[in-house]
């Protein structure tokens, strides 16, 4: 069964690749078999959980809470645990703001007056 798994070095993810072994664990000593030069940990990346969405090369890993995550967008933005996410730290003011319908949304954000500027 293919699984991935991510290089974590210093809470940076430095590679993610899909290995088929029986189990997490043959995996993860395969790797740092063959792998062993890259002096991380190598973390079993289930992406059927939603704090792993975010996993790949170049994004953080939070050892304490179990979770991969984006660098901060805006100085604003605070991290929902949550929903595992950066949001604006004022509600979007037709319903839930999400990132994948952005470009649709009626508003847009504005760093510099920390606030929701409807689109003209």
């Amino acid at each position: 069964m293919k699984r991935y798994f991510a290089i974590i070095v210093n809470n940076k993810v430095k590679n993610v690749t899909a290995v088929d072994k029986d189990t997490v664990e043959e995996s993860i000593d395969f790797l740092n078999t063959f792998f062993n030069e890259l002096n991380g940990t190598w973390k079993y990346v289930d992406n059927t959980q939603e704090k792993n969405k975010a996993c790949a090369v170049n994004v953080n890993y939070n050892s304490e809470e179990d979770y991969y995550y984006t660098d901060k967008p805006l100085n604003s933005w605070i991290y929902n645990k949550d929903k595992y996410r950066w949001e604006p730290p004022v509600p979007y003011p037709d319903g839930e703001w999400n990132n994948k319908n952005n470009i649709n949304n009626n508003y847009f954000w504005d760093e510099n007056s920390l606030n929701w500027v409807l689109k003209s």
